[in-house]
């Protein structure tokens, strides 16, 4: 359980680069047709959710893995209402499936280890 517990602060932490990737991308006349943008804030809010995901990819003891799944749920909304409420350009939809996939397969992986760390095992 503890190989697995360690996926969870990784996909996390890509998710957050990957948000803000997402935050940042404006449309502009380039070859890609878009450009990024960086605003302080969301390098800020980005930074914040990395360093507090690394933080929790330090825990070792059962409770304390419980407690970094918790916070880690916490952060996946806070992303995901973030999102909701941000006006995106509509041309990050294709980026933004693929951080929903992500994030998917991080809230499975989330699922199963507080299963098994609840269990005991």
């Amino acid at each position: 359980m503890q190989k697995l517990y360690r996926l969870v602060p990784l996909m996390n932490g890509v998710g957050a680069l990957f948000f803000l990737l997402i935050l940042s991308i404006v449309p502009a006349t380039t070859s890609f047709g878009w450009d990024l943008h960086w605003q302080p804030a969301d390098v800020l809010i980005a930074a914040v959710l990395v360093g507090i995901t690394v933080v929790t990819a330090f825990a070792h003891h059962r409770k304390s893995q419980l407690i970094g799944l918790t916070i880690n749920i916490g952060l996946m909304v806070m992303m995901i209402l973030m999102l909701w409420w941000a006006n995106l350009a509509a041309l990050v939809g294709d980026y933004l499936w693929l951080w929903s996939l992500l994030m998917s397969f991080n809230a499975a992986l989330i699922a199963w280890c507080w299963y098994h760390l609840s269990n005991g095992d």
